[in-house]
């Protein structure tokens, strides 16, 4: 039996897999596009939400899913990007004389990699804090057309899977930077608004227009989530914005979403309608005290 199913065989017997995390700099040299036909391309990028490994997009399949790390070059994934087992997919990395990842095998079968790219990090200062990522670029001169990503909530950072690759191989340089707060960036994303959020993402802008190899006509936002708030925000705040991508964004207010979400979750907890109604009421009570300012007492007695 080969070595890795006989492994995997043991660890399904104790039950789901645990499996070590990659290396950055591994997951650096392995994100990328991997062509595996004229209409197959899969791409591949870290993610630090899932504690920075691998995830997939197959573009043909629209299969997407976690490398787990078996082997220095050799990563499995399961059958949902939640489950580790049973293996539905092995992939084996190759590289060529000089070192560098050239290829890869997925599922024995071989896909070339392919946009080349340049990884650039960068640090920008605004207003006290300084926010550090990284700039993809695209392989050649440029000027090149640019995407700043606009997170979504929480300590974002930089490694958002495979959205990276994905623009990269569509001619675009990408900047991803690290939320205030998160990652190598400082400040406090807990403390700032939608708007501070919005002005640190047009930062991002005004470093890019900056530089010669990038199109200063042609920089857009990809806003995902929170980002489907603060992206809107920065092409009403700038006109440096030449395009808008909401992707997972919300047609409600903030508080109207919130308030569904908490409602939504305490159902799927397994609570009652009236239970979910309840919570919704007092989330909502809790929210509108927050907007006006009201006193820790006033929130007590709510």
């Amino acid at each position: 039996m080969h070595t890795l199913l006989f492994i995997l065989s043991i660890l399904a017997a104790a039950g789901q897999p645990e499996f070590p995390s990659i290396e950055p700099a591994l997951a650096r040299a392995y994100a990328g596009s991997y062509q595996l036909s004229r209409d197959r391309i899969i791409d591949i990028g870290p993610m630090d939400e899932v504690g920075g490994d691998l995830i997939f997009l197959d573009h043909a399949t629209l299969r997407t899913g976690r490398l787990r790390v078996m082997s220095e070059n050799e990563l499995i994934a399961g059958p949902t990007l939640g489950s580790d087992s049973p293996i539905s997919i092995k992939a084996r990395f190759l590289r060529d004389r000089k070192g560098e990842v050239a290829a890869l095998y997925w599922n024995g079968e071989r896909a070339r990699k392919i946009a080349p790219r340049t990884d650039e990090l960068v640090r920008i200062r605004r207003d006290g804090i300084v926010l550090e990522g990284v700039l993809n670029r695209p392989a050649g001169r440029g000027p090149h057309p640019a995407i700043v990503l606009a997170h979504g909530s929480g300590d974002s950072t930089r490694n958002v899977g495979f959205w990276n690759m994905f623009f990269v191989r569509q001619g675009f340089a990408v900047l991803s930077l690290d939320k205030r707060g998160a990652g190598s960036s400082t400040g406090d994303w807990k403390k700032a608004s939608l708007e501070d959020i919005a002005d640190d993402w047009l930062a991002g802008v005004n470093y890019l227009k900056g530089r010669p190899d990038i199109d200063v006509r042609r920089i857009g936002v990809h806003g995902s989530s929170q980002g489907g708030w603060t992206g809107p925000l920065m092409a009403a705040k700038s006109r440096d914005i030449a395009f808008l991508i909401v992707r997972a964004g919300s047609g409600m207010n903030l508080v109207d979403t919130m308030v569904h979400e908490i409602e939504w979750t305490v159902k799927e907890k397994g609570f009652s309608n009236a239970e979910a109604s309840a919570g919704a009421r007092a989330a909502r009570e809790a929210f509108e005290l927050t907007a006006r300012g009201a006193s820790w007492d006033e929130f007590e007695s709510g």
